[in-house]
């Protein structure tokens, strides 16, 4: 019988080691060469463990045959995704449990090395066709998918791992690390119900902790004083993430929270400091003074105004808080060169109250549909820019750390320089784009004035010292971050 080695894995190819008289066989074909743990030639049909060879050596006197596992020739990982090289009908299921049980470089699963979009499919393969998985399989470090995958908002995978296996619920404490915390602080409203859910189906009892956040995820104010609460900083932030508005109040009574916000940049018009009160607070305060400015209008409103002057900037009204940082910095250099043109905010039609999230960088994002911004039309002349006016330029552009210089983002017109795109995650304050400025400004001013410019802007860069931010003590708005909580109806903005 040739000599076959039988080899685990793909890997293993690349450190076969013969000496220079062995050469690949010529004519060699491996779609059919099926042998059993001895080596024996097998038909498709065995049910025995099966290898296929894919590699035949020779040195001119005797024969080499490599043989992988047949289900290593049908699939391979690649970047964390299960890709099938046969079509799927030609792969059985306990090919496919045999390939995700074996354990990669360093003891890892590969079921445990799966991405999001593989695990998913194979789950719910797992769930309508019965493809056997072991979900109890561990990491070095002695964790399951259901640990990997657990606290962290990915619902569906959470769903479908208890659906096929229930008790995997009673890994939900890894020590004194509670996934039900996690995903409270950190997951989805539906993934937390689900835990709860099956915690009592399954008897698992939740902690002292976790009966505290449970309450807190649930608006549940039905405590008599502080004393009752030791872990009252979480319940703040869990309250305030979940939108739990009296929660907040009578924990704000008692006397937890009261940090002075901390603005980062002054683009933002909150501070991630801020509880949710607050935060509605500065909101319906900024649609107000909008709504008094003539810059906040109801559809019927706006259809009374010419359409023509005015340019459709989507829903971002994150522009106006742009708009708003450069004209503060104007105001306060006492500029009269720099400009933005109005931006107005269009509430959408039928509508008796718009809802509002807060973004990780504090931006105002309204909910999809129910606002749209517009910006007025700014003519343009063809004209250089007066020495002045450069420096007036050069100085809101550091200021204001714009960073988006690409198109026609500023507009020279008859009475000075209009900002165009005022988008929110355009302005970086810390982090003013130096090179930027530079080639702008050259080519837009009187070659006249260029020397003068340039020694003035070498001396700002030489001078410009890059400052600490200030960072707050907590974080709330990590938490409601991207949650829309905040619901304002149009008459209280009157």
């Amino acid at each position: 019988m040739p000599k076959i080695t039988l080899l685990q894995s793909a890997h293993e190819l690349n450190s076969i080691d013969l000496d220079a008289s062995w050469v690949p066989a010529k004519k060699f074909d491996s779609r059919d060469r099926l042998v059993d743990e001895q080596g024996r030639t097998i038909g498709s049909d065995y049910q025995g463990r099966q290898y296929r060879i894919v590699q035949k050596w020779t040195n001119g006197l005797e024969t080499i045959r490599f043989a992988l596992p047949r289900e290593e020739t049908l699939m391979q990982m690649q970047g964390g995704e299960l890709v099938f090289l046969r079509p799927r009908d030609e792969i059985r299921n306990e090919d496919i449990s045999a390939f995700l049980s074996f354990k990669e470089w360093g003891g890892i699963p590969r079921i445990c090395s799966l991405g999001y979009a593989s695990l998913l499919d194979l789950l719910t393969l797992a769930k309508t066709e019965g493809l056997p998985l072991d979900l109890q399989q561990r990491t070095p470090e002695g964790m399951t998918l259901f640990n990997l995958w657990a606290g962290k908002g990915f619902t569906q995978i959470v769903e479908l791992l208890l659906e096929l296996d229930p008790s995997l619920i009673h890994q939900i404490h890894q020590g004194e690390k509670s996934l039900l915390i996690e995903a409270i602080i950190h997951g989805k409203r539906e993934e937390v119900d689900l835990l709860l859910a099956t915690m009592q189906k399954e008897n698992v009892p939740l902690t002292h902790e976790e009966v505290w956040l449970q309450r807190a995820f649930q608006g549940d104010c039905n405590f008599l004083d502080l004393s009752e609460i030791e872990l009252k900083l979480k319940v703040f932030y869990v309250a305030n993430r979940y939108g739990h508005y009296a929660l907040v109040q009578k924990l704000k009574d008692l006397g937890v929270g009261g940090e002075e916000p901390v603005f980062r940049s002054g683009l933002e018009i909150v501070a991630t400091n801020m509880d949710i009160i607050l935060v509605k607070n500065q909101i319906e305060q900024f649609l107000r003074r909008l709504r008094q400015d003539g810059c906040l209008f109801t559809a019927q409103e706006f259809s009374r105004l010419d359409k023509t002057t005015y340019i459709r900037k989507l829903d971002q009204i994150g522009r106006i808080q742009g708009k708003q940082f450069v004209e503060k910095i104007v105001r306060k250099y006492g500029f009269v060169h720099i400009k933005v043109p109005k931006k107005i905010a269009v509430i959408g039609k039928d509508l008796d109250q718009i809802t509002f999230k807060v973004n990780h960088y504090l931006e105002l994002r309204p909910k999809g549909g129910q606002m749209a911004i517009y910006a007025e039309k700014v003519q343009a002349v063809d004209r250089k820019i007066s020495l002045e006016e450069a420096f007036e330029f050069m100085i809101v552009l550091e200021k204001t750390g714009f960073s988006d210089f690409a198109g026609y983002n500023f507009v020279v017109a008859h009475d000075g320089i209009y900002f165009i795109d005022t988008e929110y995650d355009n302005f970086h304050p810390q982090h003013p784009k130096f090179d930027a400025i530079k080639r702008t400004i050259e080519y837009l001013i009187r070659p006249e004035d260029l020397p003068l410019f340039l020694a003035e802007f070498e001396k700002r860069k030489a001078a410009f010292e890059e400052k600490e931010v200030a960072e707050p003590e907590t974080n709330l708005a990590e938490g409601y971050s991207y949650q829309e909580i905040f619901v304002f109806p149009l008459s209280s903005l009157s």
